[in-house]
């Protein structure tokens, strides 16, 4: 819109100054005879001074009718004589046959009204004017455009608060523009109005306004726009409560003034059961001031929407139930200062949702029962509860940590990152979330004081990152559940990497959880002063490897652990706990390699283990447990290698043990003191070597053991028991 389309009037002028004032004053009915006779006249009140007699408080211009020609309302001035609010009242008038200029008015200690009043496809242009309040309640405007350009609010000696009144108007094809004005505004209210298909504009403004109220405001098809660089001044809250726009682009974001002006001012946003259509949405750098603010039953359309770069200082932070559509989300580099920030049953449609950057300060987060989509989700290097310690005030228990919450959540195909993330004092749940194929990226993320759960969690095709996860503990507590917890998770056919893992006084459990077909590495994973659990885990056709792991902990349990037809790898391991447990597990055709590893622990027992069709390592490795137990250990037809192993135990057992027909090598394998039993044990058919061993305990029992076919041979061994069956 060019403003100066109707600013600079006609020569031909038909009713204007001392004349026009005396007939004004003549009252309603003179003046519409006059109009009748003249139909086409131009009027100007340009430059006019209308006083208000003396104990009016109106000048009114209801029930009069005005001509089709040019009606100049610009620079005029509207007097009064003692210091009360007046008011200059249009309300009613037809204009829709008039072109109307209300530019450069000078009224800042009236109210301007035009309740009822209709505008035709001519622009109204008030540019210029120095204003009190405005009321355009119920007005309508057919296609032009609307201007409030360059103008000064509530400027006058008065101290009345102004306004600016737009409930139920219909502004149905033009542009609306309120842009480069100052001044202070007590609220500007757009109620149940309608914009058409022309653009709204709020920028450049150097205005003090407390509200601006959307609620149930129809917005169609131009672009809305508000910006806030309000140098020093501020918009204190906006509603947009059940308003709905359709296809043009939504613009809420903050300019900085310069690199050091990371924000503006604090603004209260309400968006509750907004619907937002096919444009693109956009927040950047605003701050959500410290009132509740929330998006509760937001949805949003087909756009992109974006919260770049935002800080939010809300006491609440409700996206509960936002519907966020099918484009990119973006939450970068945000900082959330509230106390609580909610994603529950929230829904991510198809494009990416980044919040990679992002700073949680305090509050709890929760994402329980959101609905990811299929876009990629990124939280890398993104921090939560930095330097904070955090309450749970939903908890009975006031010590609860605070827990970052996505149990339930459900991620669509596109791949999530997670990486680099920072907690303290804070849990990250993610009990019983669904991933789906997309790859998921956990990889460097640092939790200090904080559980890290994944109970009934589901992933299906995609890698899965863990590597460098650190979580850390200060005082451990055994009897306590999980730190680390994914107690039933169901891992997919992709990768599944846990390399280089750093879990300090840390429970874990892996209890009753399935791998998929895809590799599972814990390769230089160290897990120190906790319980670790893969009781009854099912690992399935990829490789397993422990190789160079560090278990430290009070007990390591694969107790009735099942492994399929992959390798499976704990050389170099270094496992120094209590108890070591593979009671029952079931290995299964892949090769098993213990060799080069150090078992220093209390208890090492394989008792009943089950080991398939793949050869058996555990060359070069110390055993330094008081008790090994292989008792009933079931060994395959490959080969079996105990060559060159440390026993610094009191008792090795071996009893009713079977190996198949495979070689059994312990060459060079040095018992130690301990007790040796091989009582009742089946060598099967396969060459027998304890060439050049060194058994230097009291006892060593081969009773009712047997070779079958193949060659036993103790050549070289030496021999110092008491007691030898």
């Amino acid at each position: 819109m060019n403003e100066n389309d109707i600013t600079n009037p006609p020569e031909n002028v038909t009713l204007f100054g001392q004349e026009l004032t005396n007939l004004f004053r003549k009252g309603k009915d003179a003046w519409n005879a006059w109009v009748e006779e003249h139909p086409d006249a131009d009027i100007g009140f340009d430059g006019a001074y209308l006083a208000y007699k003396t104990n009016e408080s109106i000048i009114s211009f209801v029930g009069f009718t005005f001509p089709k020609g040019y009606i100049a309302f610009a620079k005029a001035h509207f007097i009064c004589s003692h210091s009360n609010a007046h008011s200059v009242d249009f309300s009613g008038v037809d204009f829709t046959q008039s072109t109307v200029d209300f530019s450069g008015m000078n009224i800042p200690d009236n109210n301007l009204i035009f309740k009822g009043a209709k505008f035709g496809s001519q622009n109204i242009n008030f540019a210029n004017s120095i204003l009190g309040s405005v009321n355009f309640v119920d007005a309508v405007f057919s296609s032009g455009n609307i201007a409030f350009t360059n103008c000064t609010f509530n400027s006058g000696q008065n101290n009345t608060k102004a306004h600016l009144n737009f409930t139920r108007t219909q502004i149905n094809a033009g542009d609306f523009r309120l842009e480069g004005s100052k001044g202070t505004l007590d609220g500007m209210n757009f109620t149940d109005a309608t914009f058409g298909e022309g653009d709204i504009s709020f920028i450049n403004n150097e205005l003090a306004l407390n509200k601006l109220d959307f609620t149930r405001t129809w917005f169609n098809k131009g672009h809305f726009k508000i910006d806030f660089n309000m140098q020093g001044r501020f918009i204190r809250y906006i509603d947009f409560t059940r308003a709905i726009f359709d296809t043009g682009d939504i613009s809420l974001a903050a300019i900085k003034l310069d690199e050091a002006d990371h924000h503006t001012l604090p603004i209260n946003l309400i968006f509750s059961q907004t619907k937002f259509g096919d444009g693109n949405v956009s927040f950047d750098h605003l701050t959500f001031g410290r009132k509740e603010t929330c998006f509760t039953d937001c949805k949003f359309g087909s756009g992109y929407v974006s919260f770049k770069e935002v800080c939010f200082q809300t006491e609440i932070m409700d996206f509960s139930t936002t519907n966020f559509g099918n484009k990119e989300v973006d939450f970068s580099k945000t900082e959330w200062e509230s106390i609580d920030v909610k994603f529950d049953n929230a829904i991510f449609g198809e494009g990416n949702v980044n919040f990679s950057g992002a700073r949680f300060k305090s509050g709890a987060v929760s994402f329980v029962d959101t609905n990811f989509g299929d876009g990629d989700v990124n939280f890398s290097s993104s921090q939560f509860g930095e330097k904070t310690t955090f309450i749970n005030k939903n908890s009975k228990n006031d010590n609860q940590q605070k827990s970052i919450n996505f149990s339930k959540a459900i991620f669509g195909t596109g791949d999530i990152d997670f990486s680099d993330c920072k907690l303290t004092e804070t849990d990250l749940n993610f009990n019983e979330t669904r991933f789906n194929e997309g790859h998921v990226n956990f990889s460097q993320l640092t939790i200090k004081e904080g559980n890290l759960l994944f109970n009934k969690a589901t992933f299906t095709k995609g890698d899965i990152d863990f590597t460098d996860l650190v979580v850390t503990y200060a005082d451990p507590d055994s009897s306590l559940d999980p730190i680390v917890n994914f107690a039933e998770t169901q891992f997919g056919d992709g990768l599944v990497n846990f390399k280089g893992i750093r879990w300090e006084n840390c429970n874990v459990s892996f209890e009753k959880t399935t791998f998929g077909e895809g590799p599972v590495n814990f390769k230089l994973a160290q897990i120190t002063k906790g319980n670790v659990s893969f009781v009854k885990t099912r690992f399935a056709k990829g490789d397993v490897t422990f190789v160079a792991a560090e278990f430290d902990g009070a007990v390591i349990d694969f107790a009735k652990a099942t492994f399929d037809t992959g390798n499976i790898d704990f050389s170099k391991a270094l496992l120094g706990t209590k108890h070591l447990n593979f009671t029952g597990t079931q290995f299964g055709d892949g090769n098993v390699k213990f060799n080069q590893s150090k078992l220093e622990q209390e208890q090492l027992s394989l008792k009943g283990a089950v080991f398939k069709a793949g050869a058996i390592d555990f060359s070069n490795t110390t055993i330094a447990a008081t008790t090994v137990d292989f008792e009933g250990t079931s060994f395959g037809d490959e080969e079996v290698n105990f060559s060159d192993t440390t026993w610094t135990s009191k008792t090795i057992n071996f009893k009713q043990a079977t190996f198949g027909n495979g070689y059994i090598n312990f060459n060079n394998s040095d018992f130690g003191d301990g007790e040796v039993n091989f009582n009742h044990t089946d060598f099967g058919e396969g060459n027998l070597d304890f060439i050049k061993c060194d058994f230097g305990g009291n006892k060593l029992d081969f009773s009712h053991s047997r070779a079958l076919e193949g060659r036993v041979n103790f050549s070289g061994s030496h021999i110092n028991s008491a007691e030898v069956d």
